[in-house]
Order: C-alpha cells, then sequence, then structure tokens
C-alpha cells in the first residue's frame, strides 16, 4: 500500500509570515497572523492506482490566517480559542493539495493547580479536504475531544491520565485508514 519514490527531488520553498498580538486586558488576549509560502517540488503523499507514494508538486503555494485568543479565569482557568484559515493549492493546476483542510478549530479549557491537579479539556475541528489530485473525493470534517489530568507531587514526580477521543468518533486523516476510538491512558512520570 506503500511505495517509495527514488526520483523525488528535494522540496525548496520561501516562507513569510506576519502576525500581532494584542494583550486587551489583563484576562484577554488576542493575535492575528499572515502567512504565505511558496515551494518548488513540494513533496507530497498521493494515491497512485491505491498505492501511496510521495511524489513532486512542480510549485505550490499555501497561505492562510491565524486568529488565536486567550482568556483567562483569573490565575490558574482559561480558555484557548485558534481557528486556521488554510489555502494549499498546486500553482500548475490550480487545484487544492490532498489532505490540507481549508479550516481548523482548536479550543482548549484549561485548569493549573486545581487543588494540586491541572486539568486539559481539548476540542479540535478539522474542516474537510481532498483525498485525490483531482479534487473530486474529499474526506469529510472531523469533530474529536481530548481530556488530561495530572499532579506534581514533587519536582521529580508526576502523575497522569489521558483520555483521547472521549466521544468514540469515528474518522481519518487518511482515507482507508481510520483512526483509533477512545483510549485512556495512563502513567508516571520521574525527572533526575
Amino acid at each position: 500500500y506503500i511505495k517509495g519514490n527514488s526520483a523525488l527531488n528535494p522540496e525548496k520553498g520561501v516562507t513569510k509570515e506576519i502576525g500581532i498580538d494584542k494583550q486587551f486586558t489583563k484576562l484577554f488576549s488576542s493575535g492575528i497572523t499572515f502567512y504565505r509560502s511558496d515551494y518548488r517540488d513540494l513533496i507530497n503523499w498521493v494515491d497512485d492506482a491505491g498505492i501511496y507514494q510521495p511524489k513532486n508538486v512542480g510549485s505550490a503555494r499555501i497561505d492562510g490566517v491565524e486568529f488565536a485568543n486567550r482568556l483567562r479565569f483569573g490565575d490558574s482557568c482559561g480558555l484557548n480559542l485558534a481557528y486556521t484559515f488554510l489555502r494549499a493549492k498546486d500553482k500548475d493546476t490550480g487545484k487544492y493539495l490532498v489532505y490540507q483542510p481549508k479550516d481548523k478549530v482548536d479550543i482548549t479549557l484549561y485548569s493549573r493547580d486545581l487543588k494540586g491537579f491541572d486539568c486539559e479539556l481539548q476540542g479540535h475541528f478539522t474542516g474537510s479536504r481532498f483525498y485525490d489530485q483531482a479534487n473530486s473525493v474529499s474526506l469529510r470534517r472531523l469533530v474529536t475531544c481530548d481530556f488530561s489530568v495530572s499532579r506534581k507531587f514533587s519536582e521529580t514526580l508526576t502523575v497522569f491520565i489521558v483520555v483521547k477521543n472521549i466521544f468514540n468518533a469515528e474518522y481519518q486523516i487518511i482515507r482507508d485508514y481510520p483512526m483509533p476510538g477512545f483510549s485512556l491512558t495512563g502513567g508516571v512520570k520521574m525527572k533526575f
């Protein structure tokens, strides 16, 4: 299902970015970033008759804008909201690059040092993206939620639990490769 490509050329590109962040109040800040990348020989994975293979795109332009907002509810709680609009196109064909979503939203609600615990609830939205170079087939939008909690017992010992895909959503980042459903992991971190 996956095949290498010995004819690949190294990709070359130039990226430009400009942004501004503003602290409006002690509890609210916001930022906006514009970016543009121009590539020659961009390496992109494509489906070639059922075989995934990396291939060079003659020239590509990826540009977009990202908004980031941070709202704090006091010293230890807050909400981060980020939205990204992305336009990733093959400059020769005018078609969108495969697996590049036009929209992406990330939301994080967090609490630090709540009775000794750090908690974080994350929501992720990824817009539809094209699966093929002809832009005729797309993967549906996806929404996932994750949760983590940790407690630091000392400078060297932290215990944590992470829940991924809380609602057991069925989704694919790459077509025909389902991502894992609900998962629960936990562990202990020790620093020496």
